[in-house]
């Protein structure tokens, strides 16, 4: 697949394309070369891979990066599976970076997340902090 522009500069997508009937050991085989040749051009490289626990694709990417931000759903996740998820990667030698909630339900009370945030700086009177985090 070709690079496709994005309208914002120096932010390039390079779509996934078909997925072949081999995916997973193309990833094997090819993945980390392609990332060491990206990162050999200066590129911050940023990887959206399926879910984690159902495909084993995410494993093969994961310890290639530089670090992994797990992102769970609000409410569809057991605790269990969490667990196996961060233990799944740490067996994969990748670095859990933190975790994500999706969904959590501020962002519809709110209209979006970026915009509650914002909304909520300005009747903070222009503070930093995030009104959604502790």
């Amino acid at each position: 697949m070709e690079p496709v522009p994005t309208g914002y500069p120096q932010l390039t997508l390079l779509p996934s394309g078909p997925v072949p009937h081999n995916s997973t050991e193309i990833l094997h085989i090819r993945f980390r070369s392609v990332v060491d040749d990206l990162r050999r051009t200066g590129a911050t490289v940023v990887v959206d891979s399926s879910p984690l626990l159902p495909i084993s694709d995410a494993r093969v990417i994961a310890p290639v990066m530089d670090g992994v931000l797990l992102v769970i759903d609000a409410g569809t996740q057991k605790p269990a599976e969490l667990r196996s998820a961060i233990e799944k990667l740490e067996l994969a030698g990748a670095q859990l970076l933190g975790v994500v909630l999706n969904r959590s339900g501020e962002e519809v009370e709110a209209g979006a997340g970026y915009e509650y945030y914002r909304a909520a700086k300005a009747a903070d009177g222009g503070r930093e902090e995030s009104p959604v985090a502790g």
